[in-house]
């Protein structure tokens, strides 16, 4: 990548500014990046060519403008951005050699608003990855002088630093966007300067991996007295569900994946589980979700409340999401406590996917301790009384078959309700002996009892 920066000065800008080693004009003094495209995007009106503010018209250099349109769309919101569309100097995209700069600009604000940088990667408007940094919010000590910032890429944008570091969007993605909030008339941004330094030279683009599914499922270790479950074969689950129909272009279907259970999901977007029962996790400590991309995406998830007919959600995007591996993710619900109300889950999403190939298993909340309780004996279910066998219920006697057995097929199970292991809904008030030869092979709780199919 060392030649390539030789030819900047000639093939990326037409401006007489010249490149140092290891850095990259974006915009300055009314002159764009031959590489990089301006887009007004949202209720802006721009100009590329604007008097510098310090000087005023026909006097000094040339700045970016940006405003908000008004008229019908009001003044409050707008949006606009620099797309450096999958260039490629001597075989290398430009854009991978971003991942580890430092973006640097000057800005000058009148009036008031807030203000925030957004980046991405993205193909054909297919974002792969996106990240927002909070620049300013105008006041009269920020306001009508110039101000200069350095972001560090990695640090501020670590989603669209994996990602241009991965080169998962072929080179393409806005290096530098600005999005007002909270506008009026008076809002107005200038800025100048956009550059990008301390880039990596020595960048490569990488192979692209080879697309794997995987051949298990991960095996939770959390003791069942622990957990709250909504999908495991590891644990008997709290409540059934039902995808939702969000509109989601996710397709969805159930595996068997050794001797677990996964969701398949191709094309993620995202996707809602619609809980069939309301679960209270405030006791609890984390929520777990285990993720296996088949290629590079984004990935979130949240629990959302409707209590008092207020729905509630917050998705998290996870920071490190490996491809063809098992992702396990613990996030603590502390983390949506202060949004979601945990003692009135009616549903979860997962999303900010950017339509990969994935897989989801394993997703239940869980708390801190071992389990036990006094007087309890290695291999003892939480409410075990002592003398108690494997699998008894209060109130059984002597010699009761445990509740937990497996049961054979020839009983009268009539006008029931039959569910995966997972606790997946597979039809509701069936006649099992009816329906158990479109059933595949494999354990089913038919009844409230667990029953073999063979």
């Amino acid at each position: 990548m060392k030649k390539f920066l030789l030819s900047l000065s000639v093939a990326l800008l037409a401006a007489s500014a010249s490149y140092a080693q290891g850095s990259m004009w974006v915009y300055s003094e009314g002159s764009l990046n031959q590489k990089v495209q301006y887009y007004p995007w949202w209720n802006c009106s721009s100009s590329l060519t604007a008097p510098n503010p310090t000087y005023g018209s026909g006097e000094g250099g040339q700045v970016y403008e940006f405003t908000p349109q008004g008229g019908a769309n009001g003044y409050t919101d707008a949006s606009a951005g620099f797309l450096l569309s999958g260039p490629n100097v001597f075989g290398q995209p430009i854009l991978g050699t971003l991942h580890s700069a430092t973006l640097k600009f000057d800005w000058w604000g009148e009036g008031v608003g807030t203000y925030t940088i957004k980046l991405t990667a993205e193909e054909n408007s297919n974002v792969k990855a996106a990240g927002e940094y909070t620049l300013c919010t105008i006041t009269a000590e920020n306001s009508g002088k110039w101000n200069s910032v350095n972001l560090d890429i990695a640090q501020l944008f670590p989603t669209v630093s994996d990602a241009w570091n991965k080169n998962v969007s072929n080179g393409s993605g806005y290096v530098f966007s600005l999005v007002l909030t909270n506008g009026d008339q008076s809002s107005k941004m200038y800025i100048n300067n956009i550059q990008y330094v301390n880039m990596d030279d020595d960048w490569e683009a990488p192979a692209a991996p080879e697309q794997k599914d995987p051949t298990s499922v991960p095996v939770p270790t959390q003791k069942a007295a622990n957990v709250l479950s909504l999908f495991s074969t590891a644990y008997t689950p709290a409540t059934t569900f039902n995808i939702g129909w969000w509109g989601q272009n996710t397709e969805a279907t159930l595996e068997t994946i050794g001797t677990g259970e996964a969701y398949k999901l191709v094309n993620f977007n995202y996707l809602g589980w619609e809980l069939n029962n309301n679960i209270n996790v405030s006791d609890y400590d984390y929520m777990h979700v285990d993720f296996w991309p088949c290629a590079f995406t984004t990935f979130g998830f949240t629990p959302i409340s409707n209590k008092g007919g207020v729905t509630k959600e917050n998705s998290l995007a996870m920071t490190s999401v490996n491809v063809n591996e098992w992702n396990g993710y613990d996030v603590a619900l502390s983390e949506w406590s202060d949004i979601v109300d945990l003692d009135e889950v009616f549903q979860i999403k997962f999303d900010q996917g950017n339509g990969a190939t994935c897989y989801i298993a394993n997703v239940y909340f869980w708390k801190e301790g071992n389990g036990d309780e006094p007087g309890d004996e290695p291999g003892d279910e939480p409410g075990d009384e002592p003398g108690d066998e494997p699998g008894d219920e209060p109130g059984d006697e002597p010699g009761d078959e445990p509740d937990n057995a497996v049961q054979t097929v020839d009983a009268d199970y009539s006008n029931v309700n039959i569910y995966t292991l997972s606790g997946v809904s597979v039809a509701k008030n069936a006649n099992f002996n009816e329906v158990k030869a479109a059933l595949a092979p494999g354990l089913y709780i038919v009844g409230g009892k667990k029953v073999i199919v063979k």
